[in-house]
């Protein structure tokens, strides 16, 4: 990737007076080259040859890459931001976690004549793995996906004039560690007319905080989850440019309502780890792929395909309409069927979510008793919620239990992983 103007070509400016900047953007790639040539140095010293990003700011979590890039060290996303989750990812592997506090004391927040900027990039995309992410874990243990440059950068570049507004500032509610976020929210930091809020705002007040800090309107990059989240709270946000979802589909009727409390369109991207993001849609019920993108029924699967071929399948089940559209039928593994009739669990959940009772919330099926099962999180009874769900759900989806927990224990996606899940059925039977 190429930023559509090359730093190397451009006045070279400062990072920022002795501190991360509050909006990143191209012009910062400079001080993030020179930056991560001192932050190498360190990793160089150390024994671990395996690295664990957890850096929160996007500046740190670019000197971080760059830094592994250049020092030989291999790069790793963590699918969690709870620091044990490092222990179970390659645990054969000694490993060096790095945050935002250790990556600070390498920084001087400013170029040099050392190393330019297109001189990394060029290196980045020479570099037969760029870094390593791993899936979200919902289905069973997070598996590691090798990255190159070319193919995280290169898709990012193709598709944000059509999920972006043109000239955008970026807030993310979702971490650059996961597949979604680092493309919509780190990549494109690197493009030329769009700049990304810098801090992590996960959470309703932080959002409020950062759209506030921008003298235009803002595209918030969110989750079904966490626009519930924000829907649920007190928060007011200022003009927003637009909305970008993903993680799973959002219901019409929770796209309706997060669209007339915002006052702008939702654009969906539909996308899994081992391929990015692959197709998007805003008013239909049928996904676009993205430019460049085709997909083609192979045997007992669909595959995506690029100018050099097929190079992903899609695991979903998914219809076909032509080579460029697809309607998503769901997960296997997120479908159940009862009486006949057949739903979504993520659906489900996002249903009870609506319910104003409802602080979080998670629907499964349990295998062992053929039963869905509720977990939810509320002062009120599981009998007046079963009431207030059936009111708005076919009865046949209405859990027969629903389990009150303190919590749902989500991954930083907003996700419920396969632990996540054990985890619940562990406090349901001890409650």
């Amino acid at each position: 990737m190429t930023p559509r103007n090359d730093p190397a070509t451009e006045p070279v400016n400062d990072a920022g007076d002795g501190f991360a900047p509050q909006w990143l953007g191209p012009e910062h790639l400079p001080a993030i080259a020179a930056d991560a040539a001192r932050l190498a140095v360190y990793l160089e010293q150390q024994a671990a040859t395996v690295t664990v990003n957890y850096c929160g700011h996007r500046y740190y979590f670019w000197v971080t890459l760059f830094a592994c890039l250049l020092a030989k060290r291999r790069a790793l996303l963590p699918p969690s931001a709870e620091r044990q989750a490092a222990k179970r990812i390659l645990p054969a592997e000694p490993k060096l976690l790095l945050d935002d506090e250790l990556v600070a004391k390498h920084c001087q927040y400013r170029a040099d004549d050392q190393l330019s900027a297109s001189s990394l990039l060029a290196k980045a995309a020479a570099a037969p793995r760029f870094v390593t992410v791993f899936t979200s874990g919902s289905t069973g243990a997070p598996k590691p996906i090798d990255k190159t440059w070319q193919s995280l950068a290169g898709r990012a570049a193709s598709y944000v004039d059509t999920v972006f507004p043109a000239a955008s500032r970026i807030v993310a509610m979702v971490p650059q560690q996961h597949m979604y976020g680092l493309e919509t929210s780190q990549f494109t930091s690197l493009l030329d007319g769009f700049t990304v809020y810098g801090s992590s705002t996960a959470y309703p007040a932080a959002v409020a905080e950062a759209v506030s800090n921008s003298e235009r309107p803002v595209v918030l990059v969110s989750t079904p989850m966490m626009l519930q989240l924000l829907l649920k709270s007190a928060v007011s946000l200022q003009e927003l440019a637009g909305i970008v979802s993903a993680t799973s589909p959002l219901s019409a009727d929770l796209k309706r309502e997060v669209e007339l409390r915002f006052g702008c369109a939702v654009t969906e991207i539909y996308g899994f780890s081992e391929a990015g993001s692959v197709a998007w849609r805003r008013d239909t019920e049928a996904w676009q792929l993205l430019p460049g993108l085709r997909a083609v029924q192979q045997a007992d699967s669909t595959v995506v395909c690029d100018k050099n071929g097929p190079f992903a399948r899609i695991e979903d089940s998914v219809e076909l309409i032509g080579d460029n559209q697809l309607l998503l039928k769901g997960r296997p593994a997120d479908l159940v069927k009862i009486g006949g009739k057949r739903a979504s669990l993520a659906g489900l959940t996002q249903q009870l979510l609506q319910l104003p009772m409802i602080d979080d919330a998670h629907i499964s099926y349990s295998a062992e008793t053929s039963r869905l099962e509720a977990f939810v999180v509320s002062t009120d009874s599981p009998r007046e919620i079963r009431r207030a769900f059936a009111a708005r759900c076919d009865l046949s989806f209405v859990p027969r239990k629903i389990q009150k927990v303190s919590r749902i224990p989500r991954s930083a996606a907003g996700k419920v992983t396969a632990e996540g899940l054990a985890l619940l059925r562990q406090e349901a039977v001890s409650s």
